[in-house]
């Protein structure tokens, strides 16, 4: 029997207007194979199929275990990750979960950590991302996507204030900023890294509330901080040294 010649459907994603098929590929369970050679052979295959009849969506999430892991692994093998288009989903409608995933970043290894660049930004990660500051991006990124980005009003604020720190080659203290209920701090402290969730009005903290972030700085640290300053949303060269000690 003569196999017909088919089109693969798609529809257009609302805001960019980006044709995808109607079909995609799931990875729960059946990606989550580890170093496993023989299943990673088999799952390169089923690629293959997916790309050559007309499929690029893969349908993956930071808890399905190794399964975005493995996605990227194979991406790089057949070196297809322009072929493919990721779906990663971001379960933050609470923030102990947008908490879960960040912290999880910790737990990647370089190379792991360049695929869930390529998932979160879809591009290649610039070589000067590399260490804690990858780490620190794909956090925001996170978050970001669970709970919106910078306004473009501060985003212009920033970039106002970084000429013109370049410009006269000394610190700006930037403004404030606004922090949006469901976001999450991290901050390690002493080999303890702690998590603060942003209320409506005030901060959670191992359970219980408070009104300001410095109460929390104090709490972790026994000693008088500023909040802001301890959990990085604000620096000038005097805090700076004073932290440093």
């Amino acid at each position: 029997m003569r196999q017909a010649n088919l089109t693969m459907t798609t529809r257009p994603i609302p805001v960019s207007g980006e044709a995808l098929p109607v079909i995609g590929l799931g990875t729960w369970q059946t990606f989550d194979v580890g170093r496993d050679a023989a299943a990673h052979r088999h799952l390169a295959e089923v690629l293959r199929v997916l790309f050559a009849g007309g499929g690029k969506v893969i349908d993956s999430s930071p808890m399905y275990g190794r399964a975005e892991g493995v996605v990227g692994d194979l991406l790089t093998e057949l070196n297809a990750h322009y072929s493919a288009f990721i779906a990663t989903k971001v379960w933050a409608t609470e923030s102990e979960n947008l908490a879960a995933q960040m912290e999880s970043l910790q737990t990647l290894n370089p190379g792991e950590l360049d695929q869930r660049w390529k998932i979160l930004f879809r591009s290649d990660r610039p070589n000067r991302v590399c260490g804690r500051l990858l780490t620190q991006a794909l956090a925001y990124r996170l978050q970001e996507k669970a709970i919106g980005g910078l306004k473009p009003s501060t985003r212009r604020m920033l970039e106002h204030s970084t000429q013109n720190a370049s410009a006269r080659g000394s610190a700006v203290e930037l403004p404030k900023i606004r922090l949006k209920a469901g976001a999450v701090l991290i901050r390690e402290w002493h080999g303890t890294t702690h998590r603060i969730s942003v209320l409506e009005k005030g901060f959670l903290f191992s359970g219980k509330r408070y009104r300001s972030l410095s109460e929390i700085a104090r709490t972790i640290t026994g000693a008088r901080w500023s909040g802001p300053l301890f959990f990085g949303l604000k620096s000038s060269a005097k805090e700076q040294h004073h932290g440093a000690e």
